[in-house]
């Protein structure tokens, strides 16, 4: 039986002169910000029939035909073109198909993206995918608030699906406690942020995520750290009368 080959689209749209250029330019000193970074990729390819749809805080997104071209902008752009990529088979088909990355660039397919109207109208239908989507997943950026519509899109089918799931983690359970009373965290009603069952204190996915990236001996560590500069900082206040 002859073997499959696999098409690679980066080989074929992009040379290894744009790949050192891309590289080079998430290495450069000399841009001032992500900003100026996007520019730059969009007018090195922007004659080759690539058309701009929208940049993100660490990506750039082109498309071309049927395709999505995301580019890295920096070394978290790179971080999360990965990410997606590892993980679009197993949350489909609540998001895009990723068929290809190097780091530096991702292909995913190309979908119609959704107005802020059409983002706030489908909020209850949203906030269903996520509710399911939360047993098994940590998420951010896709909560039903107004700036996150740009991270939504319909399929041709009318299928509401995640365009950018770089900040997607698998959950873990042992780290979803509350700082201040041990009690369970979940999700506010928008998606966006994780509450206290207890305290109602909010804390930022990102900085649950950071739990997961770091041993338990590390973490304690940390916190004892944090407890020890707040008791410091409290006898600093203390008026002792001497």
């Amino acid at each position: 039986m002859e073997e499959k080959k696999l098409r690679s689209r980066i080989k074929e749209e992009f040379s290894e002169e744009d790949l050192d250029f891309l590289n080079g330019l998430i290495k450069s000193p000399y841009f001032d910000s992500n900003n100026d970074r996007a520019d730059a990729i969009l007018f090195r390819f922007r004659d080759r029939g690539f058309v701009e749809l929208a940049p993100a805080t660490n990506r750039f997104a082109l498309a071309k035909g049927q395709y999505v071209y995301k580019f890295a902008l920096d070394k978290y752009g790179v971080k999360d073109n990965n990410n997606e990529f590892d993980l679009s088979m197993d949350i489909q088909p609540f998001v895009t198909k990723t068929y290809e990355t190097n780091g530096l660039i991702l292909i995913a397919e190309y979908v119609n993206l959704i107005s802020e109207r059409e983002f706030m109208d489908s909020k209850e239908n949203i906030k269903e995918i996520l509710h399911y989507l939360s047993e098994d997943w940590l998420f951010s950026d896709v909560g039903t608030i107004p700036k996150n519509f740009c991270n939504w899109g319909f399929s041709n089918d009318g299928q509401l699906l995640i365009l950018d799931y770089g900040y997607f983690y698998r959950k873990d359970p042992k780290i979803l406690f509350c700082e201040s009373d041990g009690a369970p965290l979940v999700y506010d009603e928008n998606y966006v942020n994780l509450v206290c069952t207890k305290c109602g204190r909010k804390y930022n996915v990102v900085d649950i995520k950071y739990r997961m990236d770091i041993s338990e001996e590390e973490y304690e560590e940390q916190k004892n750290t944090k407890i020890k500069g707040k008791m410091v900082i409290g006898l600093r206040g203390v008026n002792t009368g001497r």
